[in-house]
Parts: C-alpha cells; structure tokens; sequence
C-alpha cells in the first residue's frame, strides 16, 4: 500500500499503554520491522504532556503498580478489557440487561467462538 499509493506514513500511539487485544505477540511495536518500514525508520517521542492531568500521569507511568483500591468500582456501559474472554463476558452481561423482547438477533459467525460471540439490535 505504502509503495503503490507513494504517501507517507506518521504513526501516532503511546508506547507505554497496554498492548493491543490479540493473538499474536510482538516485543515492541514501535520496532517492529513493518512499522519501521511505513514510518521510514523515524520515530520521535513525545515528551510534553497535554491531554491529561499531572496526578493522572504519576499512575500512568507505572500501570503495574498502581493501587486499584484507590480507585473505586464503578459499573458502566462503557468499558475496557484486556482479554477477549473479559470483553465477551462484559458484553454478554450488558446485551442481556439491555435487550429488548423484539431485538434483532445477530449470531456469532460460525468457527469464531475465541473472538465473536451473538449480538442484538435493539
């Protein structure tokens, strides 16, 4: 795509977030060889703060020690998972609270059962 379009690629992203929800595993992302090939082999690293706030940031510097007592359960409809096993239960327990006696049913596609699982539309 990089050669036929003849564009150039600027790749945004955090290095320091979680890595992505999928089966393959990849050291580092930013360094992997077709990253570095649509980028160029340029990378610059941002180093100015500006989306969010300084408390925030002294958590988001070291996610694996962070004291998730601090920071109360609250059960929302919007959510993050970091396995797709927690995705599809978190799903699972929203689509049954919040579908409705007439919902279009949309099975699972069929030999997909790691990552899909049936949808309704309300």
């Amino acid at each position: 795509m990089k050669r036929a379009a003849g564009v150039k690629f600027l790749l945004i992203g955090d290095d320091k977030q979680l890595p992505p929800v999928e089966d393959a595993k990849v050291e580092d992302y930013f360094y992997h060889p077709a990253v570095k090939y649509l980028c160029n082999n340029n990378r610059n690293i941002l180093t100015v703060m500006k989306r969010f706030n300084p408390e925030l940031k002294k958590h988001l510097n070291n996610v694996a020690k962070v004291d998730i007592r601090k920071f109360p359960f609250k059960e929302t409809q919007i959510n993050i998972a970091y396995t797709h096993k927690t995705r599809k239960a978190v799903n699972k327990k929203w689509i049954d609270r919040l579908k409705t006696a007439d919902a279009l049913h949309l099975p699972m596609i069929e030999g997909d059962e790691k990552h899909g699982q049936d949808i309704y539309i309300c």
